[in-house]
């Protein structure tokens, strides 16, 4: 049958059409990728704040947002303005706004590495330590990322200075050089530091505290990111796990080589006899968790 053969009536005549439900497509967002340290920044963020409320709600408030020492008494506020101008200047310098420096700051590798190292050691030692990261005054002026206040005996242990690198590298070498020459003239002064005492906490600055480093792989903070992501805990969080063992094995090495080869002061052999107490308890620990 062909075209010509067609009336209207041909069409009329045809089943009626059932009229097909509209199907309402969302504007879905695609997922998150997570390539790169700083894409973790709004991971890591909630988890800080978590370790600011349970620092806090047991011994006051020592700790900021950023998990990191709170800056307090008399000479808080003309050292916060150093700190600004110091950073204001390096902002200058890359033709950057503050706020666009702080927050491309926030989001370099070696900051994130310090927030998660903090996340993943909280997890493992809060029982026992409060693990801060240092203010931003001793951060910048003495060279301390984060420290380890033990909880027993009150002390605050050791200043921990992190890199990110290959533990053969050169740029974790020239820390180690580093870190040993700061231990040789008497280690790090903390000056927002803390002590315990019968259970409460005491704001007090820290003369000649053990310094000392850990290397952290590409590898191992992409790893230890995507653990803290996907909330692992327990012995399920086996990179928290091995960062412990890599800790208790550089302060170990890096304490017995300080100790053997260097002219240290009395203060900082007191210190270092401290440290030791507590390195026995990070060991004890460890062996818990496997």
């Amino acid at each position: 049958m062909g075209f010509n053969n067609f009336s209207e009536n041909s069409f009329n005549n045809s089943p009626a059409r059932v009229p097909q439900p509209r199907i309402k497509i969302e504007n879905q967002a695609p997922e998150k990728r997570f390539d790169r340290p700083g894409d973790f920044l709004e991971i890591l963020k909630p988890e800080l704040a978590r370790i600011q409320r349970e620092v806090n709600d047991e011994y006051g408030k020592i700790l900021d947002e950023s998990a990191a020492i709170k800056m307090d008494g008399r000479r808080a506020v003309p050292d916060g303005e150093e700190v600004d101008k110091k950073e204001m200047l390096f902002a200058s310098e890359e033709g950057k706004t503050i706020e666009k420096w702080r927050a491309d700051r926030e989001r370099e590798p070696g900051m994130i590495a310090e927030m998660a190292v903090a996340v993943a050691l909280h997890s493992r030692l809060q029982e026992n330590f409060i693990v801060a990261r240092a203010s931003k005054w001793d951060d910048v002026k003495n060279g301390v990322d984060f420290i380890l206040l033990d909880k027993d005996s009150g002390a605050m242990v050791c200043g921990v200075d992190m890199v990110i690198g290959c533990p053969e590298g050169e740029g974790v070498a020239r820390k180690d050089n580093k870190i040993m020459e700061k231990m040789e003239v008497g280690g790090a002064d903390i000056r927002y530091g803390a002590t315990i005492k019968n259970g409460n906490l005491f704001r007090q600055e820290m003369k000649e505290i053990p310094t000392f480093f850990l290397a952290i792989s590409w590898k191992e903070l992409l790893n230890l990111l995507n653990e803290i992501k996907n909330k692992k805990n327990g012995r399920a969080a086996t990179e928290s796990l091995g960062l412990l063992d890599k800790l208790i094995t550089s302060l170990e090495k890096e304490y017995a080589k300080a100790e053997k080869d260097l002219k240290l002061s009395r203060n900082l052999k007191d210190h270092l006899l401290e440290f030791e107490d507590s390195l026995s308890l990070l060991k004890e620990i460890y062996q818990d968790s496997i």
